[in-house]
């Protein structure tokens, strides 16, 4: 697993990318990604392209991430496959972050 951040790039996004398993493992790593960006950053997008599998840890973690950035901060939940999509949308995150 692994948690890499990058930004900001040509869209003024900053991009936090998650590959393998998104769980309580990730807690600090995660955090650490999403502490060094500009709390006035434009954009923050979690990129699940690579992420195989998350469970209610990882949702805490967009929880704590939201609440670092604030309700007003653009978060942006990218590219889940359907597994990760679907807790998401149980968990009604379409509610506190723009998933697309």
């Amino acid at each position: 697993m692994a948690i890499t951040s990058t930004g900001p790039n040509s869209d003024n996004e900053y991009v936090i990318s998650i590959s393998g398993d998104f769980d309580f493992n990730q807690v600090k790593p995660f955090r650490q990604s999403y502490e060094g960006i500009p709390s006035a950053a434009h954009t923050v997008v979690i990129d699940f392209r690579k992420t195989d599998y998350m469970d209610s840890s990882g949702l805490g973690m967009l929880i704590k991430l939201r609440k670092h950035f604030g309700t007003s901060a653009d978060i942006r939940l990218r590219t889940a496959n359907p597994q990760v999509m679907n807790i998401l949308e149980i968990a009604r995150f379409g509610e506190q972050f723009v998933i697309e």
